[in-house]
């Protein structure tokens, strides 16, 4: 295994003399995560594509964001021919990112969180969508939860003040509660029932694929915030350089979802809050950024209000053990079945069934922690709202 000393540049690399470049360098960014972040690394060594003259060839690169002692030792189980780039400091996730990117020579360059794992067959349906069009700056996969392939991850939308008020406009009652949030499962679904790619306004910072052009007219990542809005930001400047971004569902991988983060929750809270005032401050500028905090401040008073009084009549499971059963309402053959941990649903995932009975996934039940799950089918044609359940993680 080779280490390098941490840098935070954004430059490109280039190959060395005579020597052709990888098609594909992954920067994996890990904290704390050396366990997931073995498997992620195994997963896309694993990764089989044509490449530009043959087999396709990856370079993975790991940085360590100042991970405690005990969990950079495990990273020395890496293969041989990954990169590891050992920082003395916490960079922060873009800071890490550029770090890798400086260090990358591929022709496209990949972006991963530690904890996910890159599904057979991801890396080539990517690179051969960017391939084929070259207006696209960047590209990402369908994301699971679990391995069994079921639940999808919520889809992120570009912050914008038109998007904070409309949300505002959607908590002024309980009726507005009810036709927002189907308007958001009625955009998502097109998404999670795709087999096409699809044009989308934000990609997840979890595995973002970019051809090295965008990072030469783009640049790096913005090291100003300290975790989270980073990949909002980025995307926000590659759409900004008249850059698309596809969404590829031919392209699959897992992601557990917020592992890292998840060791210290009160420490990412206070680090997602400073960086949204970052993210409002840089996209919508001072006035924009008042207007934000109003608009922000003002919704968080009216979810509470309404959280008090759900716009759903929730079937109360209570604490359950075991993962719980679902069924279908008579006469539906399918369904969209909505998980959020609000009864509003602004931030859901999905899971299709096709069947009259469901079990929550069971992988997922498992490493779950003690909280509260809000539970809706939709019928997909009419998008009508069946059954609701809420249930804890006992």
């Amino acid at each position: 295994m080779r280490h390098d000393e941490a840098s935070t540049s954004p430059a490109s690399r280039s190959a060395s003399a005579g020597e052709d470049p990888p098609d594909v360098s992954a920067v994996v960014i890990n904290y704390h995560s050396a366990d997931l972040a073995l498997e992620c690394v195994r997963s896309v060594l694993a990764q089989e594509f044509a490449g530009a003259s043959g087999r396709g060839s990856v370079e993975v690169i790991v940085v360590d964001n100042a991970s405690p002692p005990e969990d950079r030792a495990r990273l020395d189980e890496l293969p041989p021919e990954v990169v590891r780039i050992d920082s003395d400091r916490n960079l922060g996730y873009g800071g890490a990112a550029n770090a890798g990117f400086a260090r990358a020579r591929g022709r496209y360059l990949a972006l991963l969180n530690p904890d996910m794992v890159i599904l057979p067959g991801a890396f080539g349906a990517m690179l051969e969508y960017l391939r084929e069009h070259a207006d696209v700056g960047a590209v990402g996969p369908r994301t699971f939860m679990d391995h069994g392939q079921r639940i999808q991850h919520p889809l992120n939308r570009l912050p914008s003040l038109g998007g904070m008020l409309s949300q505002a406009l959607g908590l002024r009652s309980n009726a507005a509660v009810r036709r927002a949030s189907l308007a958001s499962t009625r955009y998502s679904s097109r998404y999670w029932r795709t087999d096409e790619p699809l044009d989308i306004e934000m990609l997840s910072g979890a595995c973002i694929l970019i051809p090295r052009t965008t990072l030469d007219v783009v640049g790096g990542f913005d090291e100003d915030y300290p975790l989270y809005y980073e990949d909002a930001d980025w995307c926000r400047r590659i759409g900004a350089a008249g850059l698309a971004m596809r969404y590829v569902p031919s392209a699959r991988i897992v992601h557990y979802y917020n592992m890292s983060a998840g060791k210290d929750p009160e420490a990412a809270r206070q680090k997602r809050e400073a960086s949204r005032a970052v993210y409002w401050r840089k996209a919508f500028g001072r006035l924009g950024s008042a207007v934000a905090r109003r608009l922000d401040a003002w919704g968080e008073r009216r979810m509470g209000r309404i959280a008090a009084d759900p716009p759903w009549d929730f079937v109360a499971l209570g604490a359950v053990a075991e993962p719980p059963r679902f069924e279908l309402p008579g006469g539906w053959t399918g369904g969209i079945v909505e998980f959020a941990g609000t009864p509003f649903f602004e931030y859901a995932a999905a899971m299709l069934v096709d069947e009259p009975r469901f079990d929550f996934p069971a992988d997922i039940f498992e490493h779950m922690p003690p909280t509260e799950v809000f539970v809706r089918v939709v019928e997909p044609r009419t998008f009508a709202i069946g059954p609701t359940w809420r249930f804890r993680r006992a």
